[in-house]
This record gives C-alpha cells, structure tokens and sequence, in this order.
C-alpha cells in the first residue's frame, strides 16, 4: 500500500484571531515495510502532520491519498473505519483505560474491527505477558507505552502511526519500544514514527526534518 502527500499545508488561527501556517508544501510517499521519521523540535509540526496523515485533521491545501484516492474526500463514518481497519494510532498522551487489565486493554480495538492479530501473541512479542493481568496503575512508565502501542498495532495495521514513542524513557525502555516498531516494519507494516529522540536514527530509516 502506499500513502502520499501532495503539498500538503495546514493553517491555523490562534485565540487572538492571528493566521499562522503551521506545515507548508509537505510532499511525502509512505510505502509497506518502510520506516519514516518525522523529525524535529516540539512545536515543528509533527503531530499535525501525523493527524493529517491519518484524517483526523483537513489539510488547508493539498491532498492526501492512500493508493491513489483521496482520504479527506471521505465522511467520517469512511474514515473512522479507515483507521480502525488500516492505521494503527499511538497517540503521545494515550490513554489506556484503568478499569481494564492490560490484557483487556490491547484487545479492546479488537471488539470494533476483527483483525487478524490477537492480544496473547502481542503480549509475549513486546516482553509484556507477566503484566497482562495487572491493572495500568501498576505499570511502570515503559510497560504502560508498550500498552499503548500494542493497542495500536494489535489488529495488524497497514500504517502505524506513533507521537513521540519513547518520550521520557530510559535507554533499555526506548530500546525495547525501537526494536518493537522495527520488527513491525520488517513484517510489512509502514511505520511513521514523529520524534526529537536522536535514538531513532538509522541510515535505514527515512528522516524527514520539520521545523
């Protein structure tokens, strides 16, 4: 599959009534298997461009096209079962839901859209099984982001989308959430991955600077 801007702008109008472009003439093709970073400060554009990426924000100009039709043509009914079938999304603030154990928490995508992954086989895959009966209040802050983005990628996605994956992790955390994604890219999955984190880079990854 393959996902492409085509100089793709967004604006926005802040309280005060002022006009300011946040992201201007992106033009970007996103195919399986390959793995693209969305680099740059905080306030670059990163998660705007990621919300675009996936229809949950309009361009103000430009379009975006998953094999070759328009998404932001689409109602939202089209594009909530867009995501929910196509994009995996690990939003940075994710939150899992502390009711729900963590095994609960990662099939939860599963009871709207039947995908071919399953909790169990993630769960052992992310190093994250002895915790799957546990609650998110007794997670520690790197097993609580593996939650987030298994619940994103549990339904086998074509494109991941991940804001900011490793944020105030440690080295052995940021490792395991790295190796987790990459091993996604290497089954076929089209990874985006919007970051600061200098970890990320590789001569193998498609570096695209924001900002």
């Amino acid at each position: 599959m393959k996902l492409e801007l085509r100089n793709v702008k967004r604006d926005f109008v802040s309280r005060s009534g002022c006009h300011y472009t946040c992201i201007e003439d992106v033009n970007m093709e996103i195919h399986s298997g390959e793995f693209h970073l969305l680099y740059g400060a905080s306030g670059s554009g990163k998660t705007t461009l990621l919300n675009i990426m996936t229809g949950m924000l309009r361009p103000t100009e430009g379009q975006v096209l998953l094999d070759g039709t328009e998404i932001q043509g689409k109602k939202e009914q089209e594009l909530a079962l867009l995501r929910r079938k196509s994009f995996g999304y690990a939003m940075q603030n994710a939150s899992l839901l502390n009711s729900l154990t963590v095994a609960e928490n990662i099939s939860l995508p599963l009871t709207f859209f039947s995908g071919t992954g399953t909790a169990e086989e993630q769960l052992k895959k992310a190093g994250l099984w002895k915790v799957r009966n546990s609650y998110p209040s007794e997670l520690s802050g790197g097993e609580y982001r593996r939650c987030t983005i298994l619940r994103a990628l549990v339904i086998q996605p074509d494109f991941l989308f991940a804001d900011e994956p490793t944020a105030n992790l440690d080295d052995t955390n940021a490792e395991i959430i790295i190796e987790m994604l990459e091993h996604l890219r290497e089954q076929g999955t089209a990874v985006v991955v919007a970051t600061h984190d200098k970890r990320f880079m590789e001569d193998s990854r498609q570096i695209h600077e924001l900002g």
